[in-house]
């Protein structure tokens, strides 16, 4: 919860105690927060001043604002405790001044930019889920609200970066994002009906279809309002009574990529098409498919203990009668073609600790909700696609791709213990995989994704999988903590993955490995030593959390 406005002087009060001496030895946070504790001063009085002037009288403000929220991007959670004294006044002279001036006014843009600037600033600070907490949400500026985008959509210039125009778009449509919730049908609170042959028919309120027309032209901004257009309407057409809305808006998209256009505005419309729909879809999955019932549902509960009881639905549907065969539909099959063909892109073949491959982790992410929604025949099949992917004629990327996607399968409980087996050896070779190039090595990415599957594996099964092959196993992870060479983040986490291995067989990972372990932080190596003392670490801690004692000689 948010600190409120008056208690922020207190703070400030309690922080410019600190000497000033201490700078150097202080961590990054501290020394950013104390600094930022004196610029408030200039940030509340330029705050105060547009309020009292109900405008920026002077746009050398903003800017001055701008470079000191600038300085904080990294660490926005300084600026959490001042976000009530510095929106809630913003945003209410923008709703005061919209209400006085008129919509109709030439002047309301010269209010509205200067101070959507700043907003906008501490959006992208801050993150708007934080931000439109402080955001009025009366009834009534549902309709300003939409009267204020009408105004900038007509009076667009072709060069917005500098005017304040894209930054009073964003504003204005985060408002509107949270003023569709409004609990009351909206053609009750839309004016214009009375102007209009709406009889709530077979059209969605004059209010509601002004909203679309501007989402519609906006999906093929290529800047971050496309992405905040998918936040409206994923709040907007899953509202209950906007059924006939989300219907028209359905049909609209299924036009656009049925489109054979080779215009580049059409493409950039295509994009922005595809990510509403899977704003819409993944925020409202059930409330869209209520009268669905769908076992992926269930299946897609993230979490040892969803894996675990899918795992045991899938025994017992193999192990029970056999089940019906179906027929893939064919667009099922091409969709996981391209999704496996994703997984061997070269270009996206990074660690994914600490920094994630949003591509392959996407596709892989892909492959597990479709195999959570096939038969254990079929998803045996798709298994094996994915093994496929370690063939060694296949590339380092290739390699990446399929430990992320069986680290999904593992964690979604779709890997039987059954497929172990075959899947262990696959991993372990993933684990100390090595190929020279030139004067350099490729394989960090790969072992880094090899020591997430074990990783994942720890999560996902019970003590009676894991046991017959740990020893197989533990091992390998081992080896990358104590001697990879590469990077330490790898070393990092296939400490984790040793440590969430753990569980399934106390004894051996005390006496054995622990001791390999022991010895190893003694090494002339430094990789070896940071790695071999951070395996230790693990394996202390997951030793105490699991209540084994150890001896006396360790």
């Amino acid at each position: 919860m948010a600190v409120a406005g008056e208690d922020a002087p207190k703070i400030e009060a309690m922080a410019m105690t600190v000497n000033e001496d201490d700078d150097e030895h202080g961590t990054k946070e501290s020394v950013l927060h104390k600094y930022f504790l004196r610029e408030w001063k200039v940030v509340k009085s330029i705050v105060d001043d547009i309020v009292s002037n109900g405008r920026v009288s002077d746009f050398s403000s903003v800017h001055k604002i701008r470079s000191i929220m600038d300085k904080y991007q990294e660490q926005g959670q300084l600026l959490q405790p001042y976000l009530e004294s510095i929106v809630s006044p913003l945003m209410f002279v923008i709703q005061s001044k919209t209400i006085e001036l008129g919509v109709e006014s030439d002047e309301i843009l010269e209010v509205v930019k200067p101070v959507c600037i700043i907003i906008y600033t501490v959006v992208t600070v801050c993150g708007y889920k934080a931000v439109i907490k402080f955001f009025p949400h009366q009834v009534s500026d549902l309709e300003h609200a939409v009267f204020l985008l009408e105004k900038c959509y007509e009076t667009s210039t072709a060069r917005q970066e500098s005017t304040g125009e894209m930054e009073a778009k964003c504003a204005i449509l985060l408002w509107l994002s949270i003023l569709v919730l409004v609990p009351f049908d909206i053609s009750s609170v839309d004016t214009s009906i009375a102007e209009s042959n709406y009889y709530n028919g077979d059209e969605p309120p004059p209010l509601v279809l002004r909203i679309l027309g501007f989402c519609k032209d906006y999906l093929s901004n290529a800047g971050p309002m496309c992405m905040i257009f998918g936040l409206l309407l994923l709040r907007l057409l899953t509202r209950p009574d906007m059924m006939k809305a989300f219907i028209s808006f359905i049909e609209w998209t299924h036009a656009v990529l049925s489109s054979s256009s080779d215009n580049v505005v059409d493409h950039f419309c295509l994009l922005g098409v595809v990510e509403a729909l899977a704003a819409i879809f993944k925020g409202k999955v059930t409330s869209l498919c209520n009268n669905i019932s769908l076992d992926a549902v269930e299946r897609t509960d993230q979490g040892g203990h969803g894996a675990e009881s899918n795992l045991l639905n899938r025994e017992e549907s193999v192990n029970g009668e056999q089940e019906e065969e179906i027929d893939v539909p064919e667009p099922v099959e091409e969709i996981i073609e391209v999704l496996l063909t994703g997984l061997k892109d070269t270009s996206s073949s990074v660690a994914i600790y600490p920094i994630k491959s949003k591509n392959k982790e996407m596709d892989a992410k892909g492959i597990g909700r479709i195999t959570s929604c096939l038969t254990y025949y079929l998803s045996d099949k798709v298994l094996s696609s994915v093994l496929e992917l370690f063939s060694p004629c296949e590339g380092d990327g290739s390699w990446h791709g399929g430990c992320l996607a069986l680290a999904e399968l593992a964690c979604r409980g779709l890997l039987l213990p059954l497929s172990l087996p075959k899947v262990v050896p696959v991993v372990a070779k993933a684990l100390h995989y090595d190929i020279q190039r030139g004067p350099h090595s490729v394989g960090a990415h790969v072992r880094d994704a090899a020591s997430y599957v074990c990783w994942a594996f720890g999560r996902a099964y019970c003590h009676s999988d894991m046991r017959t092959i740990l020893e197989q196993l533990a091992p390998h992870p081992l080896v990358v903590a104590c001697y990879d060479r590469e990077d330490k983040s790898l070393r990092e986490l296939a400490a984790k993955a040793i440590s969430a291995l753990v569980k399934f067989d106390t004894k051996y990972c005390a006496n054995l490995v622990l001791d390999k372990v022991i010895l190893s932080t003694l090494s002339t190596d430094l990789c070896m030593r940071h790695g071999a003392t951070l395996a230790a670490g693990e394996l202390v801690l997951a030793l105490h959390q699991c209540n084994y004692v150890l001896s006396t000689d360790k």
